[in-house]
C-alpha cells in the first residue's frame, strides 16, 4: 500500500460553514441536514443516510452575507460519500447549477470575484 498523500481535486477552497440545510434527491421529500463547508463549486453536508455517488440533488440553505441572511438554492451531483464513525455520512456535492442571486452571494461568501 502506498503512503502517498491523496491528490486534492478541489478547484476552489472550501470554507467552514455549519448551518441547517434542506437536501433533496430526485422525487423525494426534503431532508434536514447540516452543512460542513462550502465553496463556489460545491458543499459538504452531514446526513444520517447514505447517498449514491452520481445522484442528482438540490440543496437550500441560508447564508449570512453583508446584506443580511440570504437563501442559497443550488442543484448538484453527489461526488463523494464517506461514512463517519458515528453512523453519519459526509456527502460532497458539486454544484451543477445555481440561480443568479445564489451565485452572487456564494461568491461574496467565498471572496471569489471571478
Amino acid at each position: 500500500m502506498s503512503s502517498a498523500v491523496p491528490h486534492n481535486r478541489r478547484r476552489t477552497p472550501r470554507i467552514p460553514l455549519e448551518v441547517p440545510a434542506q437536501f433533496m434527491l430526485q422525487q423525494s421529500a426534503p431532508i434536514l441536514v447540516k452543512t460542513v463547508d462550502a465553496s463556489i463549486g460545491g458543499v459538504c453536508i452531514v446526513t444520517s443516510q447514505s447517498v449514491a455517488p452520481g445522484s442528482p440533488c438540490m440543496i437550500a440553505f441560508d447564508l449570512m452575507t453583508q446584506e443580511g441572511q440570504r437563501r442559497i438554492n443550488a442543484w448538484g451531483v453527489i461526488v463523494d460519500v464517506r461514512q463517519q464513525g458515528d453512523s453519519r455520512y459526509h456527502c460532497r456535492i458539486a454544484f451543477t447549477d445555481m440561480d443568479t442571486r445564489s451565485r452572487y452571494f456564494m461568491r461574496q461568501f467565498t471572496n471569489d470575484g471571478e
